[in-house]
């Protein structure tokens, strides 16, 4: 007999939809935004899991940021480690000239802090890819889990494979939350940097993953007969035995 899905199976089936709408949230939405500060002429900034937005609010990527970042500071580390100009660096350093700034190589706070934000702005590039990855391995969990239902397999580790699907998209979101958060702290302990908050958005795509989680559960309610459209509770077709 083919497979005769029951309302039941059918809401199983739907964590499906609900692990493609959190994945597609936090790949469009705005995730973090910090607001404007007048007093400190800091532009409102916007992180989304791309890029970040700069001074003139455009939105660049985490790897352009982590480029031009790292670019500077390792021209920056080269004239220092050089011992023909260390010399020279420090008693640049040591003056100051009205109208003229001084070079981000010759002041050692100034390479500190471009280091930090190397750092980071790598491991921000590097945390958009591994999401992504996260929420396609996720989905394949469950869409794994469909395809035992379907197939009428053991239900235990069809429900066990959803459960994991979801529980691995739910936590590539934190994870994102919770690095991006260490790049705001890393940053904040030397220079002013107003702390970007999450967003609705961000907590709408971890609560869709919750629901997700919910609806997976209700697969323990299937039965062994869920191929005949008969979950666990529900009136069974009587054996041959039982009419005679």
């Amino acid at each position: 007999m083919g497979f005769k899905p029951s309302i039941r199976d059918h809401v199983f089936m739907s964590g499906l939809y609900f692990g493609i709408v959190s994945a597609v949230l936090v790949f469009v939405l705005p995730l973090r935004v910090s607001p404007s500060d007048d007093l400190a002429v800091f532009p409102k900034r916007v992180m989304t899991m791309h890029g970040l937005t700069g001074r003139d609010e455009e939105s660049q990527s985490w790897s352009h940021w982590a480029d031009l970042t790292c670019k500077n500071y390792k021209v920056a580390a080269q004239d220092v480690f050089r011992a023909d100009t260390a010399h020279m660096e420090e008693a640049i350093a040591e003056e100051r000239l009205d109208g003229i700034s001084q070079p981000c190589s010759s002041l050692h706070g100034c390479r500190d802090h471009t280091a930090v934000r190397c750092y980071w702005y790598g491991a921000m590039a590097s945390e958009q890819m591994w999401t992504m990855v996260y929420h396609g391995v996720g989905l394949v969990f469950y869409i794994a889990a469909i395809g035992g239902l379907v197939a009428q397999v053991n239900l235990r580790i069809a429900v066990m494979m959803a459960l994991f699907g979801c529980a691995i998209q739910l936590l590539a979101n934190l994870h994102w939350a919770l690095v991006s958060d260490g790049l705001q702290n890393a940053i904040r302990t030397q220079s002013f940097w107003p702390y970007a908050d999450l967003t609705h958005g961000f907590m709408a795509a971890c609560g869709v993953n919750v629901l997700q989680i919910l609806v997976a559960c209700s697969g323990v309610t299937l039965s062994k007969h869920t191929g005949k459209g008969i979950g666990k509770g529900e009136e069974s077709e009587p054996l041959k035995s039982d009419t005679l």
